[in-house]
């Protein structure tokens, strides 16, 4: 192999491990420890990132339209209404991999809902949720999310009932 290729080689493997290690430390610096002040965030997260299909706060309906969040002043909103809802709630990296400048992390999310959330009032009740994330880097700061939560699971832990429409 040149000099020239591993040395492209090495820039990609070093950055794909700097961007698993600056999630990891987003999780536990600003997740888990509930740290969501604009100086924190900015160490980790673009100005202009982009939030993809997140429910609307307030909103439980499965043909709504899913919102991105733009820019970190949104984010940073999501971080508080997830705060509230979920007070103690730890994310627990369990399987993180990258590839170029995105990184995809498995978690299980634990915690009590101990605040109101999607306008379900708390149930103080338990749940372990899995989730999924893949985020895009730029210049070692997140630039893109993309997520998937286990929503109905941690739903029917904390007691809620599904109900299947009426047939029309």
């Amino acid at each position: 192999m040149s000099q020239e290729k591993s040395k492209v080689l090495n820039f990609y493997e070093d950055t794909e491990e700097r961007n698993k290690e600056v999630l990891r430390r987003f999780q536990q610096e600003v997740i888990n420890k509930k740290n969501y002040s604009m100086s924190v965030l900015r160490q980790y997260i673009k100005d202009d990132i982009i939030d993809h299909g997140i429910p609307r706060p307030g909103v439980i309906d499965c043909h709504a339209p899913f919102a991105d969040y733009v820019g970190i002043d949104g984010l940073q909103q999501r971080f508080e209404i997830f705060s509230t809802s979920f007070g103690d709630a730890q994310e627990e990296d369990a399987y993180a991999i990258a590839d170029g400048d995105h990184v995809a992390m498995r978690y299980v999310l634990r915690g009590h809902h101990t605040g109101d959330f999607m306008g379900l009032g708390a149930t103080n009740g338990y749940f372990a949720m899995n989730g999924l994330e893949m985020i895009r880097f730029e210049d070692g700061k997140m630039a893109e999310h993309w997520g998937v939560y286990d929503m109905l699971s941690m739903l029917l832990q904390l007691g809620f009932q599904i109900i299947p429409p009426s047939k029309k």
